[in-house]
């Protein structure tokens, strides 16, 4: 799978990291590697579950490898997100006006041993260490991000379904669905 490149990290590395979105909600994310509906493979899919900004990067058999494993797998991806501004040329609605790519403030998965093989991987590659923390998701901030889950995965059944698109020689899986990110779960404090 991907490998994290000396620019990919520089890059990660020179991102602002802002406590807050321009609305003022966390600038948390969390992240998880689920099965992808309808097409074979899973994805690392994370949200911010206080703006319920959802995104989800990659395509590769993640979950039987060990956590050292699938760290060198997601982090590459997280770094590619972040770095790129999630791919949205314009603005992404729950962050605001800001057009900058930043990194996240705080991050978190549900796996304790993933999120410290995560971390380690992250400073095996350079990450400044503010950014290499990752902590474990509380159980309302999982509640909002697998709300958004559900109502994204949902949404690409339809898509696929609607376009009779074929479940295997998909490369990557990135789909934008803004107008159901904005019905995902009610708003967390």
């Amino acid at each position: 799978m991907a490998s994290v490149t000396a620019s990919q990290s520089q890059s990660f590395n020179s991102l602002q990291r802002l406590e807050r979105d321009a609305f003022g909600r966390r600038n948390h994310y969390h992240f998880a590697v689920k099965a992808l509906p309808g097409v074979p493979g899973e994805a690392v899919v994370f949200a911010n579950p206080y703006n319920k900004h959802h995104e989800c990067e990659g395509r590769s058999r993640i979950s039987p490898l060990s956590p050292d494993e699938q760290a060198r797998i997601i982090v590459p991806l997280l770094l590619e997100a972040f770095v790129n501004r999630f791919d949205e040329p314009g603005l992404i609605p729950q962050m605001g006006s800001n057009m900058e790519p930043s990194a996240p403030f705080t991050w978190s998965t549900t796996d304790e041993s993933l999120a410290k093989a995560v971390s380690r991987r992250c400073q095996e590659i350079g990450i400044r260490r503010d950014l290499c923390d990752v902590g474990v998701t509380t159980a309302e901030e999982l509640r909002s991000a697998e709300a958004c889950w559900t109502k994204w995965s949902m949404a690409l059944v339809e898509a696929m379904a609607m376009f009779d698109l074929p479940d295997d020689g998909v490369e990557n899986v990135e789909v934008s669905l803004l107008a159901h990110l904005r019905e995902c779960a009610p708003e967390i404090d």
